[in-house]
């Protein structure tokens, strides 16, 4: 059998509030800025301090609880240990990963709670210095909420309607012919509110909300990723009855002149000379942080064009762990000098003797071309003009029927 959720029983559901060091009543951003505080703070590779390995592994698993708005509302139901009754399935639950909290089968009245609002899905532009670096920003939304006036009542005096009974609709008959058609139409009376007011409130007219705007102060988290979603939880719109949805902030990575992201690794290309890609070469490369990294090949080997390489640690820091990075992967660009004198041309001779040996063949059987440079450009101009000779020779070319004609015998 399944079992109920013990209402009357004191349920431990504060530990986790915590060990994050915040109020039951904190936001979403004051839980997320707290749990980089603590991480932080108690990480192994800075703390090390007897039992921060614990303490640590104790702030992620709160953290997990707490940032995702289902969990953390059936954690403040039911405490630690009703989670852990729940994950391990005593008395039923089917697979719900916290068994049926709700009572036997699905929601009775008094669990269901009021209907839920729609959430708000919001599209924040982030660059990659703000999800390397981490970032606070600010964000104002205007939203409705409940008039503090008429605490959403929408005037003096309210009563149920009388004209639809507090339905909010009305039966009308319609006739079809022989036939009679029944529908439901807005009460014009409450228009669908199924209460009236002796007398409007003066402040929301009696809309029951108003509208407000508010700064929300979102967090972006070393590591996040473009597309990641933030949640401030019931931070839509507010009306009467309703429990306001969510405002779903979506980061929008904008594009960076250097650096581009694949996972956790980051990509640069670097331009060098053929004297670097032969002989070795020192660099300077500033980071997503502002920090000068050398970048220094000895020239014991040589580079290739396109090849890559890789700085282990300088990538983008790991989601939750800011202190672990990716790779910094650099591909290298060779630019080649145009042109080298006859004497630098021979010296090159006896330094690199890697030639590519000469084919046998007599005079008859080869052609003499001509090798010259060409710019991308005129290649493309070369194109367009093969392209204009090529429909010029069509329109030369007898007239085809257009489509598929059939002719019966």
């Amino acid at each position: 059998m399944f079992r109920r959720e013990k209402r009357n029983e004191q349920v431990n559901n504060t530990r986790f509030y915590t060990l994050l060091g915040v109020e039951k009543t904190a936001t979403a951003d004051e839980i997320s800025r707290a749990h980089k505080r603590m991480a932080m703070k108690y990480h192994p590779d800075r703390c090390k301090e007897p039992g921060a390995n614990e303490r640590y592994a104790e702030i992620q698993a709160a953290y997990d609880i707490l940032k995702d708005p289902q969990k953390r509302a059936l954690y403040d139901r039911v405490g630690e240990e009703g989670l852990k009754e729940g994950a391990g399935g005593g008395g039923g639950g089917g697979g719900f990963p916290f068994g049926f909290p709700f009572g036997f089968g699905g929601h009775d009245e008094e669990d269901a709670g009021p209907p839920r609002g729609r959430d708000v899905k919001h599209v924040l532009a982030v660059t990659l210095e703000d999800l390397y670096n981490g970032k606070t920003k600010r964000l104002n939304m205007t939203k409705n909420v409940i008039c503090a006036t008429c605490a959403g009542l929408g005037g003096k005096n309210v009563r149920s309607c009388t004209a639809c009974n507090g339905r909010g609709f009305k039966v009308v008959i319609q006739m079809m012919g022989p036939m009679q058609m029944q529908q439901r139409m807005e009460c014009d009376e409450c228009h669908g509110e199924k209460q009236t007011a002796s007398e409007k409130c003066v402040t929301c007219k009696g809309n029951k909300v108003v509208r407000q705007t508010k700064t929300h102060e979102i967090v972006v988290e070393q590591g996040m990723k473009h597309g990641q979603p933030i949640v401030l939880r019931e931070e839509a719109d507010q009306y009467p009855g309703i429990t306001p949805g969510d405002i779903v902030i979506l980061l929008d990575q904008q594009k960076h002149e250097k650096f581009t992201r694949e996972g956790d690794n980051l990509h640069y290309n670097l331009n060098i000379t053929l004297v670097e890609a032969l002989c070795g070469f020192k660099t300077v490369i500033e980071h997503l942080d502002q920090r000068k990294l050398l970048i220094e090949h000895s020239g014991e080997d040589c580079i290739s064009p396109d090849e890559v390489r890789a700085v282990r640690g300088e990538g983008m820091p790991t989601p939750r762990n800011p202190f672990e990075k990716g790779m910094l992967l650099i591909k290298f660009t060779i630019t080649f000098p145009k042109a080298l004198p006859v004497p630098v041309r021979q010296g090159l001779e006896t330094l690199i003797p890697f030639r590519n040996p000469i084919p046998t063949y007599s005079a008859d059987e080869v052609y003499d071309v001509v090798l010259t440079p060409i710019d991308e450009e005129t290649v493309r101009a070369s194109q367009r003009q093969h392209g204009r000779g090529q429909a010029t020779d069509d329109d030369d070319s007898e007239t085809q029927p257009q489509g598929v004609q059939c002719q019966q015998a």
